[in-house]
C-alpha cells in the first residue's frame, strides 16, 4: 500500500469543491463526496495503476470519482500525490497539471 500525499492544489481544489456543495447542495451530496473521495484514495493506494494515464502526462493517471468530479494523481515508488480535484464541467482546455 502506497502513502498519500495531497499537494497545495488538491487540497485547495478539494475545499472549493467543499464550498459548492455545502452552499449549493444538501448534506447527502456533501456526505456521498466525502465518501467516494475516501472509497477513490483507498483503491488509489492499493492498485495505483487501475486508472488510465491521461493523454497530458502518462505519469499522470485520472479517476472518474463521481459524473461531475475526477481526481488526477501521480505514482511514484513508494507514493501517490494527489494533483488536483476536477469539476469535469469546467472547459478541460484550462486543465493545468
Amino acid at each position: 500500500m502506497k502513502h498519500v500525499l495531497w499537494t497545495q492544489e488538491a487540497e485547495d481544489s478539494f475545499y472549493e469543491i467543499v464550498d459548492y456543495l455545502n452552499e449549493n447542495w444538501t448534506e447527502r451530496e456533501y456526505l456521498n463526496f466525502e465518501s467516494e473521495t475516501h472509497g477513490i484514495i483507498a483503491i488509489i493506494t492499493k492498485h495505483p495503476y487501475i486508472y488510465p494515464a491521461t493523454d497530458h502526462d502518462k505519469n499522470v493517471r485520472k479517476a472518474v470519482m463521481m459524473k461531475l468530479i475526477s481526481v488526477y494523481y501521480r505514482v511514484d515508488d513508494h507514493k501517490v500525490t494527489l494533483l488536483l480535484f476536477w469539476n469535469n464541467t469546467r472547459n478541460p482546455e484550462s486543465l493545468n497539471l
